[in-house]
């Protein structure tokens, strides 16, 4: 424990007592010829044992030496000119040199014995003997101290730790010269989360000038590189140092402030130095795989792997239903890895799985032709043939929850300058950020550089809005919340009010994971274009793309996977206006539970918008799980739409709807690859000039059946041509039922 202070020492005529020595007057600056005392005033009130050593030189020899107590003066025989003090309730941790008079000088000293362990305080003095005899001796602390304090640090701080080097280990007498062999001692100390200070006393540096104050941090998630602080006075007798490490700026800004000060006896104010740091922030390396990619020059480089939470949902699907707060319980730890190539030619990359073995391994798109080749137990080398074929899953055993997701893209040509932003730019580079909100105005870009994970939510109030770049905008932080239905934030929204319309939103080459609610929320807004975009969403309710009262909406060459619908089109009584003039191609399409491409359900009414001219084209839906044996009832399919009013009882009129060249890759037995649905009792509501075309369902272990239930309402101009279910027409094998009056088909 530290103990700074002052303490006095009255030298008194020998023969007085300690009592008498404190009531007596001053006696007279003449040094005595003969003997006196040392005797104790206002010492700390926890010295309450100390020892004092007096040391009396004349030239250059010492004529005195004398040890006392606390509770016994010490008595100098000869005063000589010039007088030494050195006292400490803790004396035995120093080492102290000749303790009689007449040896040589360099016979006079002291050193700590133990340099590993805490000092205690030491106080001295040093002065004429005349001065010592004529009036109370004021001791001031020798020893410098040093305090190391952390304020508000956040839950993932583990430690932090600096090391003072260059500390004297000798001090000769009787100019208390601080000395050292080679570099000195040096002192570490550090805080924890659960020691957030520490200090102690310390010995003198030696010599003067700039030093280095080093601090290490140690926090989950970051990176541990050191924080060096320039000091520009060194640890002097008595001085104190302190360092803080403030972490109040670090949830928001992830900046940490390191506050140094030092006082000394010399000086009437304190030095500061301060210095702020942005800690950068790493993500936890993936568990399961390690990916390499082949450059051009030969060399393998390794690409950062990334954790992405998913849902079985089938399995568990009520429990889930309140699966809140972040618990994850029933979630799967599946994994995607993103990186750039310029893909002039085909690019080879290197998979090896860390933990567990297999015995088979497959990738989808099937038609992407894409083999693996085994390169040993548990490493697989694949070569993807071109930029159209980048995108596909990697899974062990017929995994799809714990998969790899390959999700590279081009550099952007487009990439801003950091060091020369536009002033309409808010970029983010490499590295992990909490800005927990952004907001767009008008004309203005989110840029996620290549590297960069970014969590916020994001919100565009203004026209003309767009986020582009290559990395990771996460949602992981924002609350997850609900009780059936999730409550959580609607990670991007343009239009949060659904107020008047917005026009242009532009979403290029980042992926987005883990929203707690819809992922992009697109609200009356006008010529919207979201591509080479990749989402990843596990929680109930987690579309990914919505569209409400859209004109003019594009989505191409996606990567879409989420637990609720992927990709959504809908008009309801937030949105009024229609829906249309939609382009929905080369996306891959992974629904873990509800729908894939859906036109609705929510479908306007008669008296407010509707939904028409969409084209969904060149699409794979490489996984829908969910088949209800109730047809009547159940509107969800891999492909489908679903005609339920929003705002009234009969749904606005779905027409020119087109499902073009798509592939139905191997979903699960139970889901249902097709379905056209019109909710019961709507008074007759209409769908019309609907039209799937080169639909081919491949399935190696059976599906459920696709469906056409009109309910009692009426569809015209229904076209099927050339859905095939295995290369055999649908309509000609036992997966396709038709329920319901007024339906007119064409084969």
């Amino acid at each position: 424990m530290l103990r700074p202070g002052r303490c006095f020492l009255m030298l008194a005529a020998a023969g007085l007592s300690l009592a008498a020595c404190r009531q007596s007057e001053v006696p007279s600056s003449e040094t005595p010829d003969g003997s006196f005392e040392v005797l104790a005033e206002g010492l700390p009130q926890e010295m309450d044992d100390w020892d004092c050593i007096v040391y009396s030189f004349k030239g250059e020899d010492c004529v005195g030496v004398a040890e006392g107590t606390s509770g016994r003066p010490a008595t100098v025989l000869t005063p000589g000119e010039r007088m030494n003090v050195i006292a400490s309730d803790m004396m035995e941790k120093f080492v102290i040199g000749a303790k009689t008079e007449g040896l040589p000088l360099s016979s006079y000293f002291f050193y700590p014995k133990d340099t590993a362990s805490d000092l205690p305080g030491l106080w001295h003095w040093d002065g004429k003997s005349s001065q010592a005899y004529a009036s109370a001796v004021p001791l001031t602390l020798f020893t410098p101290s040093f305090t190391m304090t952390v304020t508000g640090a956040p839950q993932t701080f583990v430690s932090a730790r600096t090391t003072i080097a260059g500390l004297a280990d000798r001090i000769s007498l009787p100019g208390w010269t601080p000395s050292a062999k080679g570099d000195g001692w040096s002192k570490t100390f550090e805080v924890t989360g659960e020691t957030p200070e520490t200090g102690s006393f310390l010995m003198p540096m030696c010599g003067d000038g700039d030093w280095i104050l080093p601090v290490d941090l140690k926090i989950d998630g970051l990176e541990t590189d050191r924080i060096d602080i320039s000091l520009t006075k060194v640890l002097s007798k008595g001085c104190s140092l302190s360092l803080e490490l403030d972490f109040s700026r670090f949830e928001t800004d992830g900046l940490l402030a390191c506050w140094v000060k030092m006082s000394s006896a010399d000086s009437a104010q304190p030095v500061v130095w301060g210095k702020t740091v942005q800690l950068k922030e790493v993500l936890k390396k993936n568990i399961h795989y390690s990916v390499s990619v082949l450059q051009k020059d030969g060399q393998w480089k390794e690409a950062f792997v990334h954790d992405a939470l998913v849902s079985d949902a089938p399995n568990h699907h009520h429990q889930i239903w309140n699966d809140w707060d972040n618990s994850k319980r029933l979630r799967d730890t599946a994994s995607f890895v993103n990186f750039t190539a310029d893909f002039d030619s085909p690019v080879t990359i290197r998979v090896k799985k860390l933990r567990g073995s297999y015995s088979s391994v497959k990738v989808r798109p099937t038609l992407s032709g894409i083999v693996p080749v085994t390169v040993d137990a548990n490493t697989i080398e694949l070569t993807i043939p071109s930029w159209q074929a980048r995108k596909f899953s990697i899974e062990y055993d017929g995994d799809r929850f714990h998969n790899l997701m390959v999700l590279p893209e081009k550099p952007d040509p487009d990439r801003p300058d950091p060091e020369n932003l536009p002033s309409n730019v808010i970029y983010y580079g490499p590295g992990v950020w909490n800005p927990q909100w952004i907001t767009l105005k008008d004309n203005q870009t989110l840029y996620i550089d290549e590297g960069a994970v970014v969590y916020a939510k994001i919100n565009s109030v203004g026209n003309n809005t767009a986020i582009k770049g290559r990395g990771v905008l996460s949602g992981a932080r924002l609350p997850h919340t609900g009780d059936r239905y999730a409550s959580g934030y609607q990670m991007i929204e343009t239009n949060a009010t659904k107020t008047g319309t917005r026009n242009g939103f532009t979403v290029e080459g980042i992926t987005v994971v883990d929203s707690p609610s819809w992922t992009f929320s697109i609200y009356r807004t006008n010529n919207v274009r979201i591509e080479n975009t990749n989402i990843i969403c596990w929680i109930l309710n987690g579309d990914g793309i919505d569209f409400c009262s859209v004109d003019g909406g594009t989505v191409k060459g996606c990567f879409i996977r989420t637990y609720d619908d992927c990709i959504t089109l809908k008009v309801n009584h937030l949105s009024l206006d229609d829906t249309k003039n939609i382009t929905i191609q080369d996306n891959l399409i992974w629904a873990d539970f509800a729908g894939g491409i859906v036109v609705g359900p929510e479908s306007g009414s008669t008296q407010t918008g509707r939904i028409h001219d969409v084209l969904v084209s060149n699409c794979t839906v490489l996984d829908y799980p969910t088949k209800n044996n109730d047809y009547s009832n159940d509107d969800r399919g891999g492909l489908c739409i679903s005609q339920y009013p929003s705002g009234g009882t009969t749904s606005g009129t779905m027409s020119d709807i087109s499902f073009q060249d798509i592939v139905i890759d191997n979903i699960r037995p139970n889901g249902r690859p097709v379905s056209v649905w019109q909710k019961p009792s709507q008074g007759g509501c209409l769908m019309e000039r609907v039209k799937f075309s080169n639909i081919s369902i491949l399935s190696d272990t059976g599906c459920g059946i696709s469906t056409v239930v009109s309910n009692g309402n009426t569809i015209k101009g229904l076209e099927i041509k050339n859905v095939t279910y295995n290369g055999t027409l649908i309509q000609n094998t036992s997966k396709w039922l038709v329920s319901g009056d007024n339906i007119e088909i064409e084969y």
